[in-house]
């Protein structure tokens, strides 16, 4: 089914592959819906990975990858208010898929830094620990997601994507990466709070609790 559809769409113009694709990754996105928000989330998280890493190792049509992701950007953003997370979380959350939003977009039309897109679109690795670390609110997959959190989304951004991408593309793109790494920055500080809460504090807690 999927190397037929791929078929057919290697066969369209730019825009037709952005049409064809967007009614396709919107109907896959809304049935992953179905089973809830965490899902739609995991969903996208296997899937962008999958292309994004695809697109970045094996050259991949850059076209299928950011449209993927603007179409998940588009049912989930209004989606957030009934998020599980915080007000700060949901804000941060909401900017960051703006930010995402208007860079696909973008790039759709212009075609002038989609491997930039495509390199951060490969954050949404940390996302499938993230739901996972929901769904059980396990230790280990809080510690998996914090890992992988940190070597995509700073490791990886930071010395790799900002000077050898960020760094030479499009001036607006300049000015979307500062609220975007700041986004990105702030949640490793909440992520880093949370373990210092659930692993230090609690465990300094129930040594106490023993000792009394």
């Amino acid at each position: 089914m999927f190397y037929s559809i791929f078929k057919f769409l290697e066969n369209l113009n730019h825009e037709q592959k952005i049409f064809y694709f967007a009614i396709f990754s919107f109907f896959i996105l809304l049935c992953s819906l179905y089973f809830g928000i965490s899902s739609l989330v995991f969903f996208h998280s296997i899937a962008s990975s999958f292309t994004s890493f695809g697109t970045f190792l094996f050259g991949f049509d850059p076209t299928y990858s950011i449209t993927f992701t603007t179409v998940y950007m588009l049912i989930h953003t209004p989606l957030i208010p009934w998020e599980p997370d915080k007000k700060l979380t949901k804000l941060t959350t909401f900017l960051h898929h703006a930010m995402v939003l208007i860079f696909g977009i973008t790039e759709l039309v212009i075609r002038k830094n989609e491997m930039t897109y495509i390199l951060i679109q490969t954050n949404e690795i940390s996302n499938i620990f993230l739901t996972w670390y929901h769904w059980t609110k396990s230790i280990l997959s809080g510690v998996c997601f914090a890992i992988v959190f940190f070597l995509s989304r700073v490791v990886w951004d930071t010395f790799y994507v900002f000077p050898n991408y960020i760094l030479k593309v499009s001036l607006y793109l300049k000015f979307l990466a500062v609220p975007f790494y700041l986004v990105q920055y702030l949640w490793l500080y909440e992520i880093i709070k949370k373990f210092y809460y659930i692993v230090i504090k609690k465990s300094k807690s129930k040594k106490k609790e023993k000792e009394d």
